[in-house]
């Protein structure tokens, strides 16, 4: 592929890397027709911004399995950026407090930083819970029963994992408004592209309130443990050879409430947004509730709250489809794409609730295949199956093309669902 037959492609490129940009309120909207367009006519691109985009399923499933892959660094040297000259980097502690998690880490950090969380969210221990999170998202809907209309994704999609979240931490509900905006911090610092002065200073000043926060915490649960996970976590450090440092701690509990609580948040209400404007397939599901767990194995596949992986470098050159991807080179696994790529999905621009040998990659592949996988299933198969077997039909409040989605590089979600109960 010559770089003349790609320039039609490289404004969309731009625009899809580019937070903010008018142009890129289309693709946000509607990503697929634009990943359909790349992964014909490069499915392994290199971008005029540098990073390459890899969308197809074979090359994405390979990177992340490949542990030559290295996770990269993706926040810029503030110190350039601001022109804060000698001296440690403004936007270091926003770094190490909110980047600092086994999300972003290599081996041997990402090896034992897993280590000492992984017992919590095993499938057992995750299983442990199912009852007490069928229980909340019941409660929920009773109460939504008695309002003729809501904003489903506020009002449901974001309050069954954030209550969740919050026991499973051991943080009080009053705290979440906190957690939420410590969360967007982690999404905004993804973005690629320089960032304001002040933008990387506020950063900050959320991150000093953050390890703070979380500082009294340890304090509280260290004389008085319990069964949550900051106290679990304190002790399997405590008995580590490597025990967490305050800042690895803090960062941990920061990434586990983004994808314990914001992640599964756009699973959930995405998931519905597809079945309120896919009938049929809503019609299936209602007709026999047991399919509800290859439904939510759909809805992660075909829009996934996940668009890009986090992003890796080569630690050496590397093959991948037919490029060679020089060492040190950022490279993104495009998994929305990947998830649409025919050559391993029967029409994957169907959303079809019975789809069998559905291996999409939402939760990624390899050493980095997501921590909280169990969890946000569980949570969306608890969801789905009162809804679709306990409670009358749901419909949509406005037109489907209304409907606002986040400006995000790494995620996708919509902003609100207005939703009815069908009468």
């Amino acid at each position: 592929m010559t770089t003349t037959d790609l320039a039609p492609l490289e404004d969309e490129v731009r625009w899809f890397l580019t937070a903010g940009l008018p142009e890129r309120a289309a693709i946000r909207r509607d990503p697929f027709p634009f990943f359909r367009r790349l992964r014909a006519a490069d499915p392994v691109h290199r971008s005029a911004q540098g990073p390459w985009l890899v969308t197809s399923y074979e090359a994405c499933n390979a990177m992340l399995r490949d542990e030559r892959w290295e996770k990269a660094r993706i926040l810029r040297d503030v110190a350039a950026t601001t022109g804060a000259g000698d001296g440690p980097a403004e936007g270091a502690l926003a770094e190490r407090i909110f980047l600092g998690s086994l999300v972003f880490k290599n081996p041997p950090d990402h090896t034992r930083l897993r280590r000492i969380v992984a017992p919590a969210f095993s499938v057992r221990a995750v299983g442990d819970r199912r009852e007490r999170t069928r229980g909340i998202a019941r409660r929920l809907l009773d109460d939504l029963r008695q309002r003729p209309s809501f904003d489903f994704r506020r009002d449901f999609a974001s309050e069954l994992p954030v209550r969740l979240i919050c026991e499973l931490i051991g943080v009080a509900p009053e705290a979440r408004q906190d957690f939420l905006s410590w969360a967007d911090t982690v999404r905004e610092l993804q973005e690629l592209g320089d960032r304001p002065a002040e933008a990387l200073r506020l950063a900050d000043r959320k991150a000093e309130d953050c390890r703070a926060f979380v500082a009294d915490l340890v304090a509280e649960k260290r004389k008085a443990p319990g069964d949550d996970l900051v106290s679990l976590l304190i002790e399997a450090s405590d008995a580590d050879e490597a025990p967490l440092s305050p800042d690895e701690l803090t960062a941990m509990l920061i990434i586990l409430h983004v994808g314990g609580h914001s992640t599964t948040t756009d699973v959930i209400a995405t998931g519905c947004f597809h079945l309120l404007t896919n009938p049929d397939a809503y019609r299936r599901l209602r007709q026999d509730p047991d399919l509800v767990g290859s439904a939510v194995e759909e809805m992660l596949r075909f829009d996934t709250a996940v668009t890009v992986a986090t992003p890796r470098a080569a630690a050496v050159d590397v093959a991948l489809g037919d490029r060679t991807i020089p060492a040190g080179e950022v490279v993104y696994a495009v998994v929305a794409a990947a998830n649409h790529d025919p050559d391993q999905f029967d029409q994957p621009d169907r959303f079809d609730v019975e789809r069998r040998d559905n291996r999409h990659l939402s939760f990624a592949a390899g050493r980095h295949f997501c921590l909280g996988a169990h969890l946000g299933r569980q949570e969306a198969v608890e969801a789905f199956r009162l809804l679709a077997g306990e409670h009358p039909e749901l419909e949509l409040a406005t037109d489907p093309a209304t409907v606002e989605w986040q400006d995000s590089l790494p995620h996708r979600g919509l902003q609100a669902l207005p939703v009815a109960w069908r009468r």
